[in-house]
């Protein structure tokens, strides 16, 4: 039985979850072209998941790269779709290297997506996101009738008059983040080979927050770039100006999963430090973690002693994406997945130095526990439910979140738009964010 409320599936549960952001606190998203107003004459934005087709009727999403494009939709809300009915000259959706963006990629030969438009005059400005270059804003441009795509591109703004400079520099930064050019890979954050991060850099959010990922794979497997961990978390957050920093750690056979989690506090103490540099706020920080990854976020969370050696700050909440490892202990002493014998070893007094609830011993941020209904046990469904209690008797704020989906699932479809993601926004918006 779980030792937590069931009040049914897929949605909130516990009060905490739905407390109002604090005092002063707007929740809004990023600068987007929409800023443009009445000028804004067309937004195209392939990382939008609803904006492109692989059918002109519009009834077939482009979801997959490779994907042969019919319509790229208008986001301005002036209805100049781009559109190629000749099957054979369609450009492709493809994926800029390493980032997880989205593009649209044309051949060179025939390749072309075609918007009828009116005349927009003899001033407009032309914002395109060039993968590899960045941002390419061309002036006075005198655009009636057609306007043909046959240049790679991951997203398109045209505004009907000059622009000034400020809002040069935000159309300049949204379309610099739409191409990646900005993101960092493989960067170093402690002296072992693996600790290292990719950040996947955003834009605009007013209060510059940022998800510090930590991902999972039974502390011997996982990595910081696999598609589960970052795609579609990065299709979802990055437009919404969170930028992404994806955490490495060693997982060499025989390392201590505390030291691990030693690893991870050092990765979040490190984006504190650095944050400012990508034009982002240390303070606004969501430390996320998934499976073996929420485990090392969980500890963090609740360790004093791990948060000063590492030379943590206060950061803004913790998201743990189904991790059963709260109370180790507990899973060591009663059948359990053969996978935390190694980690893990045979000493209690270990078990219980690794374990979020028995090291409690500082008020975590707040904390949303997603918790699988599914899964055969790998789920938060073990000791979850007494992991939020005790941050709660602490006075902190912790809120359980149950879905029916699977264990890998809870990780991989973040992001998708539905109602699980709606949650967790809800959660982000409930502290500030």
């Amino acid at each position: 039985m779980n030792n937590y409320d069931t009040q049914g599936l897929a949605k909130p549960i516990h009060a905490p979850l739905n407390h109002p952001p604090r005092a002063g606190v707007v929740n809004v998203n990023s600068w987007t072209p929409a800023a443009f107003g009445a000028d804004l004459a067309v937004w195209y934005e392939p990382a939008d998941r609803a904006t492109l087709f692989t059918d002109i009727a519009k009834t077939a999403l482009a979801m997959n790269e490779g994907d042969a494009i019919a319509v790229m939709a208008d986001k301005s809300g002036n209805g100049y779709d781009a559109k190629k009915i000749t099957v054979s000259a369609r450009p492709l959706l493809y994926y800029l290297l390493g980032s997880f963006r989205r593009a649209v990629n044309f051949d060179g030969v025939d390749d072309v997506l075609t918007a009828t438009i009116p005349d927009l005059g003899t001033h407009c400005t032309v914002g395109r996101a060039i993968p590899g270059t960045g941002a390419v804003i061309a002036t006075e441009q005198s655009l009636s009738t057609t306007f043909n795509h046959a240049i790679d591109h991951a997203g398109m703004v045209i505004v009907k008059r000059a622009l000034t400079a400020a809002e040069t520099a935000k159309l300049t930064a949204w379309l610099n983040e739409k191409a990646g050019v900005l993101d960092q890979y493989n960067v170093p954050y402690g002296p072992a080979g693996a600790e290292s991060v990719n950040i996947y850099r955003a834009s605009g959010h007013p209060k510059g927050p940022v998800i510090v990922m930590v991902h999972g794979g039974g502390w011997r497997n996982g990595d910081k770039a696999i598609s589960n961990v970052v795609e579609n978390k990065a299709l979802h957050w990055l437009p919404k100006g969170f930028t992404i920093v994806s955490v490495g750690y060693t997982l060499d056979v025989g390392t201590d999963p505390i030291d691990q989690a030693r690893a991870a506090a050092r990765a979040l103490a490190w984006t504190q430090a650095h944050a400012t540099e990508w034009g982002c706020n240390p303070n606004e920080i969501v430390l996320m973690g998934h499976s073996a990854g929420g485990h090392l976020v969980a500890l963090v969370s609740s360790s004093l002693a791990m948060r000063n050696a590492a030379g943590v700050r206060p950061w803004r909440c913790t998201v743990g994406l189904d991790t059963a490892a709260y109370n180790v202990r507990q899973i060591m002493e009663s059948a359990h997945p053969s996978l935390y014998d190694e980690p893990w070893g045979v000493d209690p007094t270990h078990w219980d130095n690794g374990s979020p609830t028995q090291q409690l011993t500082v008020t975590p941020p707040p904390f949303l526990l997603v918790v699988s209904t599914e899964g055969g046990g790998e789920g938060d469904s073990i000791n979850g439910g007494a992991y939020r209690d005790a941050v709660i008797a602490r006075g902190g704020t912790a809120s359980i979140y149950e879905t029916p989906l699977l264990h890998g699932e809870v990780n991989d479809l973040l992001g998708v738009p539905g109602a699980y993601t709606d949650s967790v926004d809800v959660f982000l918006a409930s502290v500030g964010l």
